[in-house]
């Protein structure tokens, strides 16, 4: 396949570049082109009609996009996305397409909208590669110009469909060849993108310059930088499309849900225990490590804080010394857990709230998948109804509680009281330390009675990080909470509390149902997807995960996500709720985040998450809470 220039497509540029066009040496057209009598190819209209649990996607662009077609290049860029997992795709390409051109609709862009939408097809994500042919139309002293026919498509876009997320890539051209510097028609076309940008949350840009300037390998383009020079380099530059639409569209649902799991027979109520107390660990000189594989067997029948009704206990668990990244189980002997209590990595001291249903002696059984030392402290234990049981009270939306910046002061701890939104027998919050400049821990306690060796939250330096926790309060300082952060002398922190529910003793409130082990509902990671939900969970995207059957009020679970690009956190609250400031897994760029959470659900049992940052993201429940059986 070779390589010629257009002969007469009209002024694609005000300059002396050339216009690449693309034909076999037989001169015959791949499928869906259309060629000039001497052979060149103008114009593409491929189509791949099988859905994929992407979604749909539609492509619309001039001739740098032209050379990406089936049969152009090889594998052509409708191959690569269906293997990708998108479709239905419709790609209509041609020489001299510019946003709108009211002599030839075949060349405008707002008119093959308008065909696909007549036809049927209903994308919802939209690649546009335009702005070769509006380069001569600005400058970056007249962006205005350029502007307007970027709103043009995008208005156009609005109206035929308006959820779809539009891709737009930028342009390239060099004023008088290679290495003499970006043209100012170039400048001015992707100055008004990024305005265009900035005015609608819909509009995802790709830098297309950048790409080529760092692509390995690199793209060889023709003498004005505008167009690959061959279809081996089409492939180069489609494989990066790809690779671009992969990383920020937002995720599609194709189905099926995850099944909820069946619940233990009895709902029950919540005690605290006062103080906490820890049932094991493997912290002190003369305890060996939990051992990688090997499963515990821990018997809690002597331990003060497990009475002899508990049927399930919450836990506060905290790992260190990791000899590598691994997942921690905790559940009821006899029964195996599908979803990790804990995940952690290597080097990395972290917490979490578990709750586990109890064998009828009080027995539960922990499996590390690496070797690790672990403490785990009881935070209180679920039984039938009692006269001393506490209900839960879930709150529409958590209500988050700032600390500014805290210094610590002389000594090796800050003690903080705070004020919490709400009072009762007992708060559920989330609680988050927000770039720590050393690691420590977070002990939360009552402030009427004295902090106690219970990690609630441990770190690590520059790690945000945060933990599900319940907290026992009195009546006389219901409204408070006091915390005690352990971090050397003159180190720094922020601490949020995130209020998520009230309990109450002899309240008319929800009681608990536990699993009778961990299920995992929602995982959008390709490899292991589980929910329906594909691809990755990008900034501001709402996923919605049914987690409890209609009717709960709140569930009780843990969220986590892996392969973040960035620094960022997962919210969570019902979808009948607008999206929280709160946080439950905090993501570190390119680690594990991981949060426990009890929060409430809407009438169809389902939760909502929000993600500030773009990873992969997934949810396992532990159980619900319910106001009846």
């Amino acid at each position: 396949m070779r390589f010629r220039p257009a002969l007469a497509v009209g002024a694609l540029l005000a300059t002396a570049a050339g216009i690449v066009g693309i034909t076999s040496p037989t001169l015959a057209a791949p499928a869906g082109c259309t060629t000039r009598s001497d052979g060149l190819v103008i114009a593409c209209d491929q189509q791949v009609t099988a859905a994929g649990p992407r979604g749909p996607i539609g492509l619309v662009g001039d001739s740098v996009l032209l050379g990406s077609n089936d049969g152009m290049s090889t594998p052509g860029l409708p191959t690569l996305l269906k293997g990708d997992g998108w479709g239905p795709i419709r790609m209509t390409t041609s020489l001299g397409m510019r946003s709108r051109n009211s002599t030839k609709p075949n060349a405008s862009a707002y008119d093959v909208l308008g065909r696909w939408k007549a036809a049927g097809f209903n994308p919802t994500v939209i690649v546009v590669n335009l702005g070769a042919n509006h380069i001569s139309d600005c400058t970056p002293s007249s962006v205005a110009t350029c502007k307007a026919r970027i709103d043009e498509v995008l208005d156009r876009i609005a109206t035929l469909y308006p959820t779809a997320t539009v891709w737009w890539s930028k342009a390239l051209h060099e004023t008088y060849g290679k290495g003499t510097g970006y043209s100012l028609g170039m400048r001015g076309w992707n100055a008004a993108l990024d305005q265009a940008a900035a005015q609608r949350p819909r509009l995802v840009l790709w830098d297309w310059p950048r790409a080529v300037a760092t692509a390995n390998p690199p793209i060889r383009m023709d003498d004005y930088n505008v167009h690959p020079v061959s279809g081996n380099e089409y492939v180069k530059r489609s494989r990066l499309v790809l690779a671009d639409l992969a990383l920020r569209m937002p995720p599609h649902y194709s189905g099926p849900r995850a099944t909820l799991p069946t619940p233990g027979p009895a709902l029950l109520e919540y005690t605290p225990a006062r103080p906490p107390e820890r049932v094991f660990t493997t912290l002190t000189a003369d305890a060996p490590a939990l051992v990688a594989g090997a499963t515990l067997d821990l018997d809690l029948s002597a331990s003060p804080g497990i009475p002899a009704d508990a049927a399930a206990a919450a836990f506060t668990v905290t790992v260190s010394n990791a000899s590598a990244a691994g997942t921690l189980r905790i559940a009821r002997c006899g029964t195996t857990a599908t979803a990790p209590s804990l995940r952690y990595e290597a080097g990395h001291r972290v917490s979490a709230q578990v709750i586990s249903p109890l064998t009828s002696d009080r027995h539960v059984c922990i499996t590390a998948s690496s070797a690790i030392d672990i403490g785990i402290w009881t935070q209180g234990t679920f039984a039938p109804d009692s006269a001393t049981g506490q209900r839960l009270t879930a709150l529409p939306k958590p209500l988050r509680t700032l600390t500014p910046i805290v210094t610590v002061p002389v000594g090796d701890a800050a003690d903080l009281q705070l004020t919490l939104p709400l009072g009762g027998d007992g708060i559920a919050l989330n609680a988050t330390i927000i770039d720590p400049s050393a690691g420590g821990n977070v002990v939360l306690h009552q402030c009427d009675a004295a902090p106690t060796g219970v990690m609630h939250v441990a770190f690590t330096a520059g790690n945000t990080a945060s933990a599900a926790v319940f907290v026992p309060t009195e009546a006389s300082m219901s409204t408070q909470v006091c915390a005690r952060v352990r971090m050397p002398a003159g180190s720094r922190f922020r601490l949020a509390l995130d209020t998520t529910g009230v309990l109450r003793t002899n309240d008319t409130g929800a009681r608990f149902r536990p699993l009778t082990a961990a299920r995992r509902l929602l995982d959008t990671s390709p490899t292991t997807r589980v929910g329906g939900w594909y691809g990755r969970h990008v900034v501001g995207q709402r996923i919605d995960v049914p987690v409890a059957p209609a009717g709960a009020v709140a569930v009780t679970g843990n969220v986590v996500t892996t392969a973040s690009i960035a620094a960022g956190a997962v919210s969570a609250a019902s979808c009948a709720s607008a999206r929280p400031s709160t946080a439950v897994a905090s993501a570190r760029a390119g680690g594990i985040g991981f949060g426990g959470v009890t929060t409430s659900v809407d009438t169809q049992g389902r939760l909502c998450l929000w993600n500030s940052t773009n990873s992969h993201t997934a949810f396992d429940v532990s159980g619900w809470w319910q106001t009846t059986a």
